[in-house]
């Protein structure tokens, strides 16, 4: 399970840092050696992969359409807060049949498509959709034999959404669900003839080059390793090197595609924000940030992606069917820092950064150290090393203007509406 706030902040406020150098080299690279069969799974990461990582410079063109369009669509990951919105939507698209699968089998589906939409929608939902109860982390999906055989030769497409999203956690933690997970997923896939929709996120752009951390570059849906710093954030590391396997099982016959998602927040339709916010790094600087009543000027107009998670899950299923291998699922227009504080907390003040460091420092002498302290890493980052690196979303919107699919523009105080309850408990 994610830990709450506190948790998080503690790790950060007790020295944690992301890019400490003790974070393990890459363990996969590209490499033709074939998967290994379940029998044999996990094998030692060592032996899969070569000693001196290179990863493309771009993702791989797509393999076409996947083996066979009719059969059960497979999810993971449909307890959280993007998957369950892929559920909704999906079954509104008259997509299926689906089978979830999920840790804690019926009931935890249940509970968390209630929570979500609401006991009515949920239990007719829930009669469309078999549950499998199972986990990723597991040799064979940790799948009964009942339900492995219910899945054999009826998967025709996989939506991998599960995912430990945890900023401030160990590495091997994220590795185990975000990396060795997704093999587990794409061995499947393989088996099944299955095509694979992998949920990634667009962090694996990296916020500047490492060899050039003065430069702009512009990450696009083509490009994959610019040089960018994506080994100093534990989870956007385990998320990169997902991508990457995806792209080498791509050479021997996977049929898949990447959809590298925003900062995902409240949905456009009422602002519901995801149930667990605590796991959320966005939500915990907001909150630091609001716990002291203060942001620093140089940050002040920086332009933030909000992408709403409704709008978001539409997208990828407006998208499954379209050509390219990856996309973009942001929102077109950011929305500065300021217009964000100003729509939902109007009492942050704006300080010069001496001013503003100044109030931080003392508030971190007093009893707010763990709640402050996602804001502190974020200003100490932002001042050492700038964003230099700007996701170029275009040919997602354009994929999606042709599909007939137009991305509305909400206010932030409606995407964000989610937020406030759970900072007035903090407050």
């Amino acid at each position: 399970q994610n830990p709450t706030a506190s948790a998080q902040a503690s790790l950060l406020a007790s020295g944690l840092k992301v890019s400490s150098g003790q974070v393990e080299e890459p363990d996969c690279a590209k490499t033709d050696a074939p998967y290994g069969t379940p029998e044999t799974q996990p094998a030692p990461l060592s032996a899969m992969w070569p000693p001196q990582p290179i990863y493309p410079r771009f993702v791989p063109s797509s393999s076409g359409e996947i083996s066979r369009r009719d059969g059960m669509i497979l999810i993971t990951g449909a307890t959280g807060f993007f998957g369950s919105h892929l559920v909704k939507a999906l079954l509104e698209q008259g997509a299926g049949p689906i089978c979830c699968l999920v840790r804690g089998g019926k009931e935890a589906l249940l509970d968390a498509l209630t929570w979500y939409f609401g006991r009515g929608w949920a239990m007719q939902a829930i009669h469309c959709i078999h549950v499998a109860t199972g986990d990723i982390t597991l040799p064979n999906l940790g799948l009964s034999e009942t339900d492995r055989r219910f899945l054999s030769g009826r998967t025709a497409l996989i939506y991998h959404c599960a995912a430990d999203v945890r900023h401030y956690t160990e590495s091997s933690i994220l590795q185990r669900t975000n990396t060795e997970g997704t093999k587990n997923l794409i061995r499947l896939a393989l088996e099944e003839g299955a095509g694979l929709h992998y949920m990634s996120t667009a962090s694996i752009s990296g916020e500047y080059l490492a060899d050039a951390p003065d430069s702009s570059a512009v990450f696009t849906e083509h490009d994959f390793q610019i040089g960018q710093n994506w080994s100093e954030n534990v989870y956007v590391k385990s998320k990169f090197l997902a991508e990457a396997d995806i792209y080498r099982a791509m050479k021997q016959g996977l049929h898949a595609k990447v959809f590298r998602l925003g900062r995902l927040v409240g949905r456009d339709a009422d602002g519901v924000f995801q149930k667990n916010p605590d796991s959320n790094a966005f939500y915990l600087m907001l909150r630091a940030g609001i716990r002291l009543g203060a942001l620093p000027l140089s940050l002040a107009d920086t332009g933030i992606d909000l992408t709403p998670v409704d709008i978001c899950a539409e997208a990828v299923v407006a998208l499954s069917r379209s050509e390219a291998t990856a996309y973009h699922l942001v929102s077109p227009q950011e929305i500065s820092l300021r217009r964000i504080t100003e729509s939902i907390a109007p009492q942050v003040m704006i300080l010069e950064d001496a001013v503003f460091s100044e109030r931080l420092e003392a508030a971190l002498r007093q009893d707010d150290r763990q709640i402050l302290a996602p804001l502190v890493e974020f200003w100490n980052r932002a001042r050492q090393k700038p964003v230099r690196i700007s996701v170029s979303a275009q040919k997602t919107h354009q994929a999606l203007k042709e599909l007939g699919f137009i991305w509305p523009s909400p206010s932030p105080a409606r995407l964000l509406s989610g937020f406030t309850h759970p900072f007035n408990e903090v407050n």
